[in-house]
């Protein structure tokens, strides 16, 4: 019989209970596209980056009222796409998303019991997609593959007791994602536009479960297989400078959702959610 390494073996070794995830990238989560001019007869460049914020730290411990500050990280997405017809193009994609440490005192006194968290998240797609364009509003439909890599770590350190043990939670898989975008100007011949989008991605793959610090120690961890999947939206104004540049800004959000039918909770992502809003700002260059 396989033994599943949870945050709640650990948190029974350091008397704390947890649950943490996180994250996206996003996508899960790719560069939106600007169409506001159809399918480009070119190759088209867009970037993207902007503050993340969550709060998966404090789901760790929702009995304790809240002991984590708010969980800040980056996002960050760049594509490159090209027209393949008048009305079809493909898109390569990639994102990233990434939360430093977040530390907090759990239990106060002669033995304070400090915790860390973080997490990280990177997806890369290749998609075809159809434009398709009602009045002066432009719709773009995307169907195509995702790749997704997302680490999540759990710390407690008694610095009393010199206790530094963890858990690292990982997810590389595979899957297919559907997506739509869309680009409506704010009247008639303006440059500025009104951009909006959402996205799924279920996915297949890999968790793993490895424990980490001094006193648990390193080692293989546990593989276990499981679905995750991967919904985005965002919203926000774009600026045409002309049909070759413009900016775009706005926000979005990411959900992660874990499953590896494990019958409890784990309290990491192999079997928990996490939602991330993230702030953007971005340039689309065509060549």
């Amino acid at each position: 019989m396989t033994t599943r390494i949870s945050l709640q073996t650990l948190a029974s070794t350091a008397s704390i209970g947890a649950l943490a995830v996180s994250a996206s990238l996003p996508t899960a989560a790719s560069a939106q596209s600007v169409m506001g001019q159809g399918a480009a007869s070119g190759y088209k460049v867009s970037a993207e980056g902007g503050l993340a914020v969550s709060d998966f730290s404090n789901q760790t411990f929702a009995d304790k009222g809240g002991v984590y500050e708010k969980d800040e990280g980056f996002y960050g997405a760049v594509s490159v796409s090209k027209a393949i017809s008048d009305t079809w193009d493909w898109r390569v994609s990639a994102s990233a998303m990434s939360f430093g440490d977040n530390t907090a005192l759990i239990f106060d006194g002669p033995d304070p019991l400090f915790s860390t968290q973080t997490f990280s998240a990177g997806t890369v797609d290749l998609d075809i997609g159809r434009v398709e364009s009602a009045g002066s509003t432009n719709v773009r439909l995307g169907f195509g593959v995702i790749a997704a890599n997302i680490k999540q770590s759990f710390t407690n350190t008694l610095p009393s007791f010199g206790f530094d043990g963890g858990v690292d939670t990982s997810f590389k898989g595979f899957g297919l994602k559907l997506s739509a975008d869309v680009s409506h100007p704010l009247s008639r011949g303006s440059a500025l536009r009104l951009i909006g989008g959402a996205s799924i991605a279920p996915m297949s793959g890999t968790f793993k479960t490895t424990p980490t610090g001094d006193k648990l120690g390193s080692g293989v961890g546990d593989s276990t297989n499981g679905n995750l999947v991967l919904t985005s939206a965002y919203l926000g104004l774009g600026y045409d400078f002309s049909d070759k540049a413009g900016m775009r800004f706005g926000v979005r959000s990411d959900h992660f959702e874990g499953n590896t039918g494990f019958s409890g909770t784990s309290g990491t992502i192999d079997d928990g959610s996490v939602s991330t809003t993230a702030a953007f700002v971005g340039v689309d260059i065509q060549f």
